[in-house]
């Protein structure tokens, strides 16, 4: 299988090489099938150090939009990891919602198979960047990376700190017993870090999504959605916030889709999210009454068989 990892940045120089250094070697050994990466970074006219690191870190010029990769950027997955790597692996407690909850394993500074010594002191295998223009917002960095994705799959990963990378193989997992086709990650949502309000709107969001589209879900509004990269590049996305998630949601189910979820972690970011009910809540549950006659224009696609 071939993931596409879908990475908007704009002004995260204090996170973003972490970031991507955390999806390159998250641990995908114990997966049924080998994985091959293709980490896609849109940087959207950031102004403070994230285009310079992304210099650095992609190791040659930036693509316009449109334009295809610069370098070879994919590089393939599995086999033995060396001795001593972090695996990053994941145990389970849990919850009130009836979910396992995800406990983060220790990232540490083990190498992924195929990544020399080189690679990860400097440009990192696998690595795209696309440069915006001008600041064109979260939605829109998303499409560009999403029309620049050639795997089977894919999935969007911030690029701040908020949602680790160790988890992403808890996703696969599924996918690749062949049990699911689309998998949620879902955060514990128990207002830790003083989210309470915010995990609150969450809830809401997604009991007002359970009733309208019959799902049972514990977490519309997860960044991590895995879906098959020809379903996402499919339901051409309109929104441009966090409109975004209710819409792929609807879609999805619309489809005829199920939803599989599994137990994430999630780090609350640093000073909080600038959000509003009137300016992200409201346009959130308007989508989810707009898309609810939405039709697909074709049949649901099958699952890419995973190989």
């Amino acid at each position: 299988m071939k993931l596409s990892i879908l990475i908007p940045a704009y002004n995260e120089e204090n996170s973003v090489e972490a970031v991507l250094r955390r999806v390159a070697e998250m641990d995908v050994d114990a997966l049924r099938a080998p994985v091959e990466l293709e980490l896609i970074v849109v940087d959207d006219c950031s102004t403070d150090g994230t285009t310079g690191i992304l210099a650095r870190l992609h190791g040659g010029p930036a693509e316009a939009p449109g334009d295809g990769p610069r370098r070879d950027a994919s590089r393939p997955r599995g086999g033995p990891r060396p001795t001593g790597a972090a695996t990053g692996a994941a145990t389970a407690t849990t919850t009130p919602l009836g979910l396992a909850a995800a406990t983060p394993g220790t990232l540490g500074t083990g190498r992924a198979a195929g990544v020399t010594n080189g690679a990860v002191d400097g440009a990192l295998p696998g690595l795209r960047v696309i440069q915006h223009g001008q600041n064109q917002g979260k939605g829109a960095a998303i499409r560009t990376a999403l029309a620049a994705a050639t795997g089977d799959y894919v999935i969007i990963q911030d690029a701040d700190f908020e949602y680790d990378p160790a988890d992403i193989p808890r996703l696969l997992k599924p996918v690749l017993d062949g049990n699911a086709c689309v998998v949620y990650g879902a955060r514990p949502l128990d207002g830790a870090g003083g989210r309470w309000l915010l995990d609150f709107g969450n809830r809401a969001l997604t009991v007002i999504t359970n009733l309208l589209y019959g799902t049972q879900l514990h977490d519309m509004e997860t960044c991590y959605k895995l879906l098959p990269t020809s379903l996402l590049k499919d339901f051409q996305l309109e929104c441009s916030r966090f409109d975004m998630e209710p819409e792929i949601t609807a879609k999805v189910t619309r489809s005829g889709y199920r939803i599989h979820e599994v137990p994430i972690t999630y780090r609350p970011r640093a000073g909080g999210k600038k959000l509003s009910a009137r300016n992200d809540g409201l346009p959130a549950l308007r989508a989810l009454l707009r898309y609810r006659t939405w039709f697909p224009k074709h049949p649901p696609l099958p699952a890419p068989t995973p190989a």
